[in-house]
């Protein structure tokens, strides 16, 4: 996790995506941390260095840590990406559904 990231505080990469009265959050699972997410348009997404990472797009990930609730975390340029139903040392193709900042959320397809 980066120095803007909620997880910042601790250095864990469990940080979950909320809503709380109309606002993304990102909330550190194991130090509590909470901050506001600011919305990215795609634009700013695709200018990021490296390649981006789409919602609704499938792609083939090398899952290479394990978050605190068990979700599989894997890179890709500078997105983190956390995949339910994957575990470490694993190649799985996941589908994106959502994304924050380079931030993605996916799950085994």
């Amino acid at each position: 996790m980066t120095e803007d990231g909620a997880g910042a505080e601790c250095g864990l990469p469990d940080t979950r995506l909320v809503t709380e009265e109309g606002v993304d959050m990102l909330r550190g699972e194991a130090c509590g941390a909470v901050r506001p997410v600011a919305k990215r348009s795609a634009k700013t997404q695709t200018d990021l260095p490296g390649p981006a990472v789409e919602e609704g797009t499938t792609y083939e990930l090398e899952i290479t840590g394990t978050g605190r609730k068990g979700d599989g975390v894997a890179e890709k340029g500078k997105f983190t990406i956390f995949v339910t139903g994957a575990q470490e040392g694993q190649t799985v193709r996941a589908i994106v559904e959502r994304t924050s900042g380079t931030l993605a959320f996916a799950r085994v397809v």
